[in-house]
């Protein structure tokens, strides 16, 4: 993907997200645009879960990574990569074990390289909606409808009548 992306788009900076989140892009835009070039390089900007525990067992279950905690690595309602980092991974990739999960990967991948990792609560890990969010996740496409909806009719994700 990493290597794709590079081939085929020219951006300083690449968003993930998932299908069932909410993207509050005018308000990522206008954050991105308050940056120098130089402050972000090898910028990753998310909300990060730290000292989380690798699970042996279940949907999340991890037998590859020995560690008892993750490195730190960004919630899956989406992050921003510096293009420096993207350069890394499309280099990198073939060399890169893919783990239980694309979130863990990622974190486990980047804390080779020292990424500046600029921790955001905007980028909600759990779908309640807030006015500020940059992201909200698993949302069914009704909520994602209406946020939407909100967002261009008042400027608010949540509610136009708050």
């Amino acid at each position: 993907l990493y290597r794709w992306m590079l081939e085929r788009f020219f951006f300083d900076y690449l968003l993930k997200t998932d299908d069932d989140c909410f993207i509050n892009v005018p308000s990522i835009l206008f954050e991105i645009r308050q940056w120098s070039q130089k402050a972000a390089n090898k910028l990753w900007w998310g909300n990060f879960r730290r000292n989380w525990f690798v699970e042996r067992f279940g949907k999340w279950r991890e037998l590859d990574f020995s560690s008892k905690t993750y490195p730190p690595f960004a919630c899956g309602s989406g992050y921003i990569l510096s293009k420096s980092l993207v350069d890394w991974l499309a280099a990198n990739f073939e060399y890169l074990h893919c783990f239980q999960g694309e979130d863990v990967s990622v974190g486990i991948w980047l804390s080779a390289v020292n990424a500046k990792e600029m921790d955001d609560w905007r980028w909600q890990c759990f779908s309640n909606c807030s006015n500020n969010a940059l992201a909200i996740p698993n949302l069914n496409e009704k909520q994602l409808r209406r946020y939407w909806r909100n967002s261009i009719t008042c400027g608010k994700v949540c509610d136009c009548n708050e």
